[in-house]
């Protein structure tokens, strides 16, 4: 309360640009957030939120999150969710980097186990943070909710989570570790694609019914002990490019082929029309000769594609070929 008013707002811009203030507690009766709140916070290392029906400003093309560039300056900067928060509200934790804008530097997220659902944009690049751990009972994370958090490394789902919406952690592209839930039904349209760094291996539960579209785009798994020759990749991760480049090189030397037989500016063109000046059957035959020959060296060329893409990238080589 202030002077005796219950506070259930939070305007643009309150309490911009403090750099005293280490620790803020958002209370159970705040609805609404607005847009640079607590932007420029540089020393804030703890935020305790409570908030049980809130709503943020949503992105402006000129604004950035309520908590930009907050925890610049601190050693650690922890996000603790009370007993009281059921839905993570959009925007809660995001910002505008594209716009040059600064962004949260949460480095740890406690979630509560009343947790069901992480609305979408609520984290979105908190490029500071190391590892998202869900409460137990989260059973949905909304679009953008961690994308372009790209220091993140472990990624773990708890077992109630069942939808995983569209590009919900696109381009956390350090991820080491994705641990998923037992009970995860829908991973959403480019929900983890980028995320070009994974390591080990990657299980996907039995009880998934639906995998959206380039879900998982751009996945790269690498490891220290892993070993792509075992793949038939003879030049390392590289190799589907050289294969791919074997049949674009490949195609375009067959079409320059084909140009020269078939376009009158050549001489097999030119021989066939002068042929014809002794009488059709000498077109024939010259016009069958010519046709025999020019088809040989684009089966050669060919040839010589597909088996090197088989020495570099095995089958998969000739298929990018």
């Amino acid at each position: 309360k202030i002077d005796g008013y219950v506070v259930k707002g939070i305007l643009a811009k309150a309490f911009i640009n403090n750099d005293t203030i280490t620790s803020v507690t958002i209370p159970e009766n705040i609805e609404s957030i607005g847009e640079n709140a607590f932007q420029g916070w540089e020393n804030l290392s703890t935020v305790n939120y409570n908030a049980k029906n809130c709503t943020v400003a949503a992105m402006s093309s000129t604004s950035s999150g309520a908590f930009s560039g907050a925890g610049s300056k601190a050693i650690t900067f922890v996000v603790n969710f009370g007993d009281t928060v059921e839905v993570v509200p959009p925007n809660l934790f995001n910002s505008n980097v594209e716009k040059g804008k600064d962004y949260a530097y949460i480095t740890e997220i406690n979630f509560s186990d009343s947790i069901k659902e992480i609305s979408r944009y609520a984290f979105e690049d908190c490029r500071a943070l190391k590892s998202i751990n869900l409460g137990k009972n989260v059973e949905k994370i909304g679009t953008y909710a961690f994308g372009d958090c790209n220091a993140v490394e472990s990624i773990v789902l708890n077992n109630k989570l069942t939808t995983i919406d569209e590009y919900a952690f696109y381009s956390c592209d350090n991820v080491k570790t994705i641990t998923f839930g037992s009970d995860l039904s829908t991973i959403g349209n480019y929900a983890f694609a980028e995320c070009i760094v994974l390591g080990g291996t990657l299980t996907i539960p039995d009880t998934v019914e639906n995998i959206g579209a380039f879900a998982f785009s751009y996945l790269f798994f690498s490891s220290a002990d892993y070993d792509l020759s075992t793949i038939n990749f003879s030049l390392g991760w590289i190799s589907p490019s050289v294969s791919a480049s074997l049949g674009i090189v490949a195609g375009i030397v067959i079409g320059l082929i084909a140009e020269y037989y078939t376009s009158y500016d050549y001489n097999p063109t030119r021989a066939i029309s002068h042929a014809s000046v002794n009488g059709p059957a000498l077109t024939i035959t010259q016009g069958l000769a010519l046709g025999m020959r020019s088809s040989m060296y684009p089966c050669i060329i060919l040839g010589i594609a597909i088996y090197s893409s088989y020495l570099i990238a095995g089958m998969y080589g000739i298929a990018v070929a």
